[in-house]
């Protein structure tokens, strides 16, 4: 059902789908108006806002691309299905966590140069010995065809299997232009933070082997496409650096003297990243270490700050570690390694990068005197460089981290070209289908708008005539009864007081019909007074009603999110409803309470009366009164529903749809 505000609504409408026919029509290029109505075209957008957030956190590598040393580069073979290898000996058996191919680039006729000889088809293992005689399988990508990565590195995660040697096979090999070839920019073997490939020697089932670009040797060579990690600093200061020890368990300590006594909050062991070792992070973090502080030179009853010489402390990598000083004076701070970190095969180090002491928010140690047990002497390694305040900042974790971010960027970088194609060809139909259908909708609104108009002035015309007619009825039927028990009411007192005097109860029920006549004047000259009204203004006037049927009475009123509007005969029925509900309550139930509520769920209005009193059987009700209330309920296309037992109170429903209004 449409209300007598149909014509105007759609008159609206049509004004807005017509502005926006030109809006489009000017605005084509830009597609704002086409992202608004392509669902598809919306969530690509959203998933590329999502993307460009992402990679704002990811490394970019240093991309290199020239005639430099490539990489490693296979014999050309005359088919795909040509098995070739390459292995690198890591010197001695390494708990291994990851094994990273990075793609070789180079341009090659109407190739670009990114994956250039990248396997189609691989698997990776690892093993003790040379031959392999009994392999770990790491990654087995033989039974379909890779894509290929780009300049993506290819991680694979190992999780610190032993072995001493890693071999990749290339199964299926990359066609070249009419022969086919494997190749690998870079092969990295991480553990322990480090990558334990770097220099080491490499063998291959056969190589092309090109002066100064293709080598079997230029696979270990830490020069690739990737260079290093880009949080890579030049420091003109490494740090501190023991002397070399042939093996671990040897001692070494440092001391920094603070000059004087001071409370110490903290202290922060920086570790060391070397521009020699750019892809090793935690360098020469001493595995085992105590850490103490005093009052005198001689450590008489030191403070011990932090004893890990009983297990092995995880290597922090390039994160700072934080020792709490529990506000304690000292003056010297001295930390002893009494475990050596390996650099290689050959030789064990201690090195620091920095040595901070906070103290009431400053660090006492900068630029303070420092002694070591031994120590490296050179342009970048000294004592005092532990106090000088450069440091490199944290960075992004090991190199296996860096590369699978760069990784994570490369695949996100592709998803990104795919979703850029995808949203030029969204953006042309969207914007195509919406320029046709905006067209074609402002000519059914058009049609529809002045149909729709006449038919709601017919139809306003005719409900005006109906309310009419319904306003006198009541007028007759209400006012007029009420009128009529106020003549016999006075009447019967007159008749029967003596003396002429009236008796209290006649009157007092002259007053109560009095009262009535004048509330229900009222309640029609409410409905009939000018201007729309919501269903939160009904519920004043049936707030109002309810107060004074239920004078003298406990009740409680509850409204809940009233927003809708229902046409005035329908507001009218509510009212009339209510008040017959509450005058049974009144005369008959009994009831110590009542509860009123009303609601508009899932487009319909809802009133509820409930009340505690005798209750009563529905089924065996007389009168004419729940009569009338089905019979308004059923005119709105509406529910009325009754539920009642003797002793158990009664629960009236009223349900109405908004769309009546």
């Amino acid at each position: 059902m449409v209300s007598a505000n149909s014509g105007s609504l759609m008159f609206r409408l049509l004004l807005q789908q017509t502005l926006l026919l030109l809006a489009v029509s000017s605005r084509a290029e830009t597609g704002g108006w086409a992202r608004y109505f392509s669902g598809d075209l919306r969530a690509v957008e959203e998933r590329r806002a999502a993307i460009l957030k992402e990679l704002e956190g990811l490394p970019q590598a240093r991309f290199r691309a020239g005639n430099w040393q490539v990489g490693y580069r296979s014999d050309p073979a005359p088919a795909a299905e040509a098995e070739k290898w390459v292995q690198i000996d890591l010197g001695r058996e390494y708990p291994v966590d990851d094994i990273v191919l990075v793609p070789a680039w180079l341009r090659f006729g109407d190739f670009p140069g990114p994956g250039f000889g990248f396997p189609v088809r691989f698997r990776v293992e690892l093993s003790g010995d040379a031959e392999f005689t009994a392999p770990v399988l790491a990654a087995d990508c033989t039974a379909t065809d890779v894509a290929n990565p780009g300049l993506a590195p290819v991680s694979v995660r190992v999780g610190g299997k032993s072995a001493r040697y890693v071999r990749v096979t290339a199964t299926k090999l990359w066609r070249r232009i009419d022969d086919y070839v494997f190749a690998l920019g870079e092969l990295l073997v991480v553990s322990g933070n480090r990558n334990r490939a770097w220099k080491r020697l490499a063998a291959s089932s056969d190589s092309f082997e090109s002066q100064g670009m293709w080598s079997v040797r230029f696979l270990t060579d830490d020069s690739s496409v990737l260079g290093n990690p880009t949080d890579m600093q030049m420091l003109p200061n490494n740090g501190h650096h023991s002397e070399l020890r042939p093996g671990p368990d040897f001692t070494h300590w440092v001391l920094v003297d603070l000059g004087k006594a001071v409370p110490v909050d903290e202290v922060r062991l920086i570790p060391a990243r070397p521009t020699d070792y750019p892809d090793t992070i935690g360098f020469g973090f001493p595995p085992r270490f105590r850490l103490e502080g005093s009052e005198s030179e001689d450590f008489a009853g030191p403070v011990v700050l932090a004893d890990h010489t009983r297990e092995n402390f995880p290597n922090p990598g390039d994160k700072p570690v934080l020792i709490p000083g529990g506000g304690k004076r000292m003056r010297y701070v001295r930390l002893t390694a009494t475990r050596m970190w390996p650099r290689d095969e050959a030789a064990w180090v201690m090195a620091l990068a920095e040595m901070q002491v906070l103290s009431a928010g400053k660090n006492a140690a900068a630029n303070q005197a420092v002694i070591a047990s031994d120590a490296v002497d050179s342009l970048s390694w000294q004592p005092q460089f532990l106090v000088d305040g450069v440091a490199p900042r944290p960075g992004l974790g090991n190199i296996a981290d860096w590369l699978a971010a760069l990784a994570k960027r490369q695949a996100l970088e592709t998803e990104l070209a795919s979703l850029d194609e995808r949203r030029a060809a969204l953006l042309s139909l969207a914007e195509t289908r919406l320029l046709w259908s905006t067209g074609g909708v402002v000519f059914a609104v058009a049609c529809s708008a002045l149909l729709l108009h006449g038919r709601a002035r017919v139809r306003h015309r005719r409900e005006a005539r109906q309310l009419r007619q319904d306003i006198a009825a009541d007028l007759h039927d209400e006012v007029g009864s009420n009128l009529g028990s106020i003549a016999i009411l006075s009447q019967m007192a007159l008749d029967a007081a003596p003396d002429g005097e009236v008796m209290r109860g006649e009157v007092e029920e002259i007053h109560r019909v009095a009262r009535e006549t004048a509330e229900s004047m009222r309640d029609i000259v409410w409905l009939i007074s000018p201007g729309r009204k919501t269903t939160d203004d009904l519920a004043g006037r049936l707030r109002a009603s309810a107060a004074s049927l239920l004078a003298g009475m406990e009740w409680h009123w509850n409204v809940n999110g009233l927003r809708g509007v229902l046409s005035l005969s329908a507001q009218r029925d509510v009212l009339l409803v209510l008040k017959e509900a509450l005058h049974n309550v009144r005369k008959h139930a009994g009831a110590g309470k009542v509860d009123i509520r009303l609601s508009e769920t899932g487009g319909e209005f809802r009133m509820e009366v409930e009340d505690d009193g005798h209750g009563f059987d529905p089924a065996a009700a007389t009168g004419h009164g729940l009569a009338n209330m089905q019979r308004r309920a059923q005119r709105l296309r509406g529910r009325l529903v009754l539920e009642s037992a003797a002793g158990r109170g009664t629960r009236l429903t009223l349900t109405l749809p908004l769309s009546s209004a």
